[in-house]
C-alpha cells in the first residue's frame, strides 16, 4: 500500500482547516456508516471512553483518516483509468 507522505498529508490537513466548507465534512464524519461502524460501536461501548462532545484532536485524527481514504480512492480511480487506457491500447 502506497500512502502519501506525511508532509503532503499535513499540508492537505492544514488547507482543509482553513476552508470554510469544513463544517459539512465534520458532520459527515460523525454520521458515517460503513465497515468502520462496528469498530466505532465497540469504541463507544468502552467504559473508559470519555463521555461528551468530541475534542479537537478527535476531529483532527478523523480528518486525517478521511483524507487518507479520499487519497486512496483517487489513486484507485487513476489506476483504473490507466488500466482501461492500457487495455484499449493493446486491443482487449
Amino acid at each position: 500500500m502506497n500512502l502519501p507522505s506525511s508532509v503532503a498529508l499535513l499540508a492537505c490537513f492544514l488547507v482543509l482547516l482553513d476552508r470554510s466548507e469544513l463544517a459539512p465534512l465534520e458532520r459527515s464524519f460523525f454520521h458515517e456508516s460503513g465497515p468502520e461502524e462496528s469498530a466505532r460501536s465497540l469504541l463507544d461501548s468502552d467504559p473508559m471512553k470519555r463521555q461528551g462532545p468530541p475534542i479537537s484532536i478527535d476531529l483532527s485524527l478523523e480528518l486525517l483518516r478521511k483524507m487518507i481514504e479520499i487519497e486512496k480512492q483517487e489513486k484507485e480511480k487513476q489506476q483504473a483509468a490507466n488500466n482501461r487506457l492500457l487495455l484499449d491500447t493493446i486491443g482487449k
